[in-house]
């Protein structure tokens, strides 16, 4: 026989869905966001950060002090060699219209100076499937790109 929760408990629970689905949050990310280290990732980013430690302890800067920077260091420009690639990486997403309405948008558009590209996108994941129209561009537009989409009302 199950016991009856607290009214405050079972609020808590009824609003659970809600606050999981908000599309609004920005996705959590580890340290990068295009790679998840492992152990031996890990390990190779340690030994980089040791070799800079010993590097800068040959310009007589006391070990705790070296380590500390060597390691801040190397993931410092990790995180920027990270977020470079993350920039880089291209974004596609269909667009519930007829062909000829997505490529026309997508000409006012690059008019505009956006560097966006007409795709076909697949339904789904399967090769058989039917294509759908949909915009390309790269990860670095996107703000450029959603703003311009939300200035037209789509």
């Amino acid at each position: 026989m199950r016991t009856p929760r607290a009214p405050r408990d079972q609020a808590r629970y009824d609003a659970a869905p809600l606050l999981a689905v908000r599309p609004w949050r920005r996705r959590r990310h580890g340290l990068f966001r295009t790679v998840k280290l492992n152990l031996v990732g890990w390990s190779a980013v340690l030994g980089v950060g040791l070799a800079a430690a010993i590097i800068l302890r040959l310009f007589r800067v006391r070990v705790a002090p070296a380590v500390l920077i060597g390691e801040l260091g190397t993931v410092s420009v990790l995180k920027a060699l990270d977020y470079r690639r993350w920039r880089r990486t291209p974004v596609t997403f269909s667009v519930d219209a007829p062909k000829d309405v997505v490529r026309a948008l997508v000409a006012e558009m690059q008019e505009r100076g956006l560097p966006l590209t007409y795709e076909s996108v697949p339904y789904d994941d399967d090769e058989t499937s039917e294509y759908r129209p949909g915009m390309g561009f790269r990860r670095a537009a996107e703000k450029k790109v959603r703003a311009e989409l939300r200035r037209r009302g789509l």
